[in-house]
């Protein structure tokens, strides 16, 4: 009866120490994979301080394919809308882009830059005579954020 009850624990630790290693494994490809995501995440936000817009929209659209899960993908995403405006894609696009990244980040430490920068961009589309985006601003008046009512 002994050797059995032996025998459990013995099966038991090994099974323990074998799901402690995998668990530890997990952590370190975890570790290096979010490292790894912050260095191509660094670059591709080096060539934005550079102004250097076709480069850090490959950069960007890289990171996003490469990094879909990373705590970075929702700046990744913000930027990826302003190398567009900045490449001069049309301004109804960078609005959509700008538009889907709120929808996908409402909680984004960047959602409130993105939202500005659709009042702008709503600005410029309504003077140029699109009333879809005139219909926009109005609807600014029932938002509390003054700061993007400013904008406008």
């Amino acid at each position: 009866m002994e050797n059995i009850i032996m025998n459990r624990i013995s099966v038991l630790a090994k099974r323990i120490t074998f799901i402690a290693v995998i668990l530890f494994l997990a952590l370190q490809v975890n570790a290096q994979a979010q490292d790894a995501a912050a260095k191509a995440y660094e670059k591709a936000y080096a060539s934005i301080l550079d102004e250097k817009w076709t480069n850090a929209q490959q950069a960007f659209e890289d990171f996003i394919t490469k990094y879909p899960n990373s705590k970075l993908i929702d700046a990744a995403q913000y930027w990826h809308c302003y190398t567009r405006d900045k490449l001069g894609e049309s301004k109804e696009d960078v609005f959509n882009c700008y538009r889907e990244f709120i929808k996908e980040y409402p909680k984004s430490k960047w959602a409130k830059d993105a939202q500005s920068n659709m009042v702008n961009i709503a600005s410029q589309l309504s003077r140029e005579g699109h009333p879809e985006y005139e219909a926009f601003l109005k609807n600014l008046d029932e938002e509390e954020d003054e700061d993007i009512k400013l904008a406008a």
